[in-house]
């Protein structure tokens, strides 16, 4: 990317301190990304990584400016080679990424939360909205759900509910531990691709 017009094809050098991070970002993690100190500045994103060999190792795509309200600096994070060949490989194959489907609006509990909301369960997605006829409503989803399990992924704090989505693939079905007035039990859900412009994840 050009972030400084004044100043096309400017090169930035830093040190990448640590590979396979994990970063949230507007409710998802961001997993096995690259870690630098290299600058990073509004327009970048896009551009490559390279190391010492000349080779491409990541793209920069992101920037820390603030860290539990301190400002901080030199913290900048790449998305690795390997998944940009993963995602570049679905796109040559299927003319686009595809991501599974469950048609549903949640919120990520937290203790905080479930207290607030009288819930005995403190982890999970607390389901507030189902759309009709999705793969969550031919299931039997209903709103109040709070999903716990889907296929083999636990929803956790470290890994929310959107991150577990992206792990499944379309057509896939998969079993959905469930809690609905303080009992657990299991939904097979098959879900679906996700549509161009869904209203739910």
């Amino acid at each position: 990317g050009n972030s400084l017009h004044d100043f096309r094809s400017s090169v930035t050098v830093g040190v990448a301190s640590g590979v396979g991070r994990r970063w949230q970002r507007d409710g998802i993690f961001m997993e096995d990304l690259i870690q630098t100190d290299a600058a990073v500045n509004p327009g970048n994103s896009g551009g490559a990584l390279i190391n010492v060999l000349g080779q491409m190792v990541g793209m920069p795509t992101s920037v820390v400016r603030f860290d539990n309200g301190r400002e901080v600096e030199g913290i900048a994070f790449a998305i690795s080679s390997k998944t940009i060949q993963q995602v570049a490989g679905e796109i040559i194959e299927k003319g686009r990424v595809t991501r599974a489907y469950l048609g549903v609006s949640h919120i990520d509990l937290t203790p905080e939360i479930a207290a607030a909301r009288g819930l005995t369960v403190q982890r999970g997605a607390w389901i507030s909205s189902v759309g009709d006829g999705t793969p969550a409503d031919r299931a039997g989803i209903e709103v109040d759900d709070i999903v716990l399990v889907m296929g083999e992924y636990e929803i956790t704090a470290d890994v929310p509910f959107l991150n577990v989505l992206m792990r499944l693939q379309p057509d896939e079905t998969v079993p959905v531990v469930l809690s609905r007035d303080g009992k657990e039990f299991t939904l097979n859900v098959t879900l679906i691709q996700r549509p161009q412009r869904p209203q739910r994840p």
